[in-house]
């Protein structure tokens, strides 16, 4: 024991069961309850700087502010001579989650259920932060050492030395990393990230996470200042990526404990344990993984010069390359405009002569008194109008699709020689030709329907028009049969002439009408 008495007041002293860099842990007795207890002694050499008493004093108050089973509880605190110590509840052995994780890297293998037992220890514990954070106490130094495991492997959070305590002593920012460097938030490590609060002990309790998962904490260094600046500045592997046996639910949870950004992390230890509880229960959490995307992002951010004259580098290198190919693609565009206006063309006009055809022939039946054959005519040209604008609509959508300029000129082509049907006849070859493409197959039989289904319109329009005429190219549903009420009208005329008219006959009315049978086709 050194010089260090067996006897500190109302405390026998046992063997050593701890030490650390303030001080040592001894098991021992209180006398007076006749109970176990550890007590921790500060180095002499520490009792002479102020700033250590007042750490030694810090740890003590705010420990015995708390009461949870995931704490250590604080029984007393005082002086003995000259030693100062603190009395607290016996854990265990005094073996650490860091004793734990050193033997587990030497055995190279977790055990079986090993996630699920970190998955409810580190919920203990971020329920032990909860009931600390609500009571005005930041930890400030949360690490796998400052986790105690008892007999049975539960975990109890300790040494409260750093913690920052409302209305209470805490330390001063100049100067004083608040915190071990590979466990430390990065508002921690550079004050201007915002200040010290609850949720930099989210981020220092996920690092810890981080570690008890992989193995290995997610940023190291060669000394202090390099683990810092990666702190600052890197994004951690995935999980994952280090131990693939890691569950996607709890790289996810600690992942987002560990944002940089304090308002990207779990607002509360609270949600934290709430989401460890929910993968535990086999329930969705409310975490969302990052997404390749937005890491990309963040590496840009985090190096944007670097990146930047990376980036200048490779445009200077490839710019011609890429102006070349600029030039082309913009002429390969407007080739394919130009063909694409052709195709409309070759439609409008071959849409004005099918118009012009039916209208005719309604003037031709509406003067004959055929009201049956205005009817059938109009009901055929509205079938016929339909069903070849709708065809011609998805033909020219899937040619956009392809981007093909060759394509739209062969479909042109069969649009100026056979219409809709044609076109769509030449659209079938180009499907020919693309066998390779997705949903080819799918593509060619769809073509093969609409053309059964666009010949039995035309067999049924050329039946219904009572002539062998030419079979119609292409047309829309514009409504010529807007004319149709006028010349019903006219029909009326004829069928009733008034009587100081009657002399006239019927074959005078189309002189003096509305002259709506004289009117030109209107178009759209």
């Amino acid at each position: 024991m050194g010089s260090t008495p067996d006897r500190l007041g109302d405390f026998q002293l046992g063997e050593e069961i701890g030490r650390g860099g303030f001080g040592i842990v001894y098991r021992a007795r209180q006398v007076s309850l006749d109970r176990p207890v550890a007590v921790k002694v500060l180095f002499r050499h520490l009792t002479h700087t102020d700033d250590q008493l007042s750490r030694f004093e810090r740890e003590a108050r705010a420990a015995a502010r708390l009461d949870h089973p995931s704490i250590v509880s604080v029984y007393a605190w005082g002086q003995a001579g000259d030693d100062f110590f603190i009395a607290q509840r016996l854990v265990g052995r005094g073996r650490t989650l860091a004793d734990e994780l050193n033997e587990l890297r030497a055995s190279g293998t977790p055990p079986k259920g090993h996630f699920r037992t970190v998955a409810e220890r580190f919920e203990s514990v971020a329920g032990a932060l909860q009931q600390a954070h609500e009571r005005g106490i930041v930890h400030r130094d949360v690490k796998p050492s400052n986790i105690l495991l008892d007999e049975e492997g539960r975990p109890c959070l300790s040494d409260f030395g750093l913690a920052k305590v409302e209305d209470g002593l805490e330390l001063s920012r100049t100067g004083d990393f608040a915190g071990s460097p590979f466990y430390m938030s990065p508002e921690q490590a550079d004050s201007r990230r915002g200040p010290i609060d609850h949720r930099s002990d989210v981020y220092s309790l996920g690092v810890t996470l981080y570690e008890t998962l992989t193995l290995t904490p997610p940023f190291q260094g060669n000394g202090a200042h390099e683990v810092i600046r990666r702190i600052l500045a890197e994004e951690p592997r995935r999980p994952g990526r280090i131990e693939s046996r890691v569950p996607t639910d709890l790289e996810t949870i600690c992942l987002h404990a560990i944002e940089k950004d304090p308002g990207r992390r779990y607002q509360t230890a609270r949600e934290l344990a709430e989401d460890l509880r929910a993968y535990l229960d086999g329930e969705p959490i409310a975490a969302v993984p990052i997404s390749s995307a937005r890491r990309a992002l963040r590496a840009v951010r985090r190096h944007y010069q670097p990146i930047s004259m990376g980036l200048l580098l490779v445009v200077i290198v490839v710019g011609g390359l890429w102006a070349g190919d600029a030039l082309m693609k913009s002429q390969e565009h407007m080739s394919q405009q130009t063909a694409q206006a052709e195709a409309q063309s070759k439609y409008n006009a071959e849409r004005d002569r099918i118009n012009e055809d039916f209208l005719r022939k309604i003037q031709d039946a509406a003067q004959h008194q055929d009201l049956q054959t205005v009817q059938a005519l109009a009901a055929e040209q509205q079938e016929l109008t339909h069903k070849l604008k709708e065809n011609y609509d998805w033909m020219t959508g899937q040619l956009e699709g392809f981007g093909d300029r060759d394509a739209l000129a062969k479909v042109s082509g069969g649009l100026a020689t056979g219409g809709v049907v044609g076109g769509l006849e030449s659209f079938g070859q180009v499907l020919l030709g693309k066998k390779a493409a997705a949903g080819g197959d799918a593509l060619k039989t769809e073509v093969e329907r609409r053309l059964g289904e666009l010949t039995e319109v035309f067999r049924r329009s050329g039946a219904g028009s009572g002539a062998d005429q030419p079979q119609p190219v292409l047309a829309e549903t514009i409504i010529n049969a807007s004319k149709i009420p006028l010349l019903l009208l006219q029909m009326r005329l004829y069928s009733n002439p008034p009587a100081s008219s009657a002399a006239a006959g019927p074959g005078s009315g189309t002189a003096t009408g509305d002259g709506a049978a004289d009117d030109p086709p209107t178009h759209p």
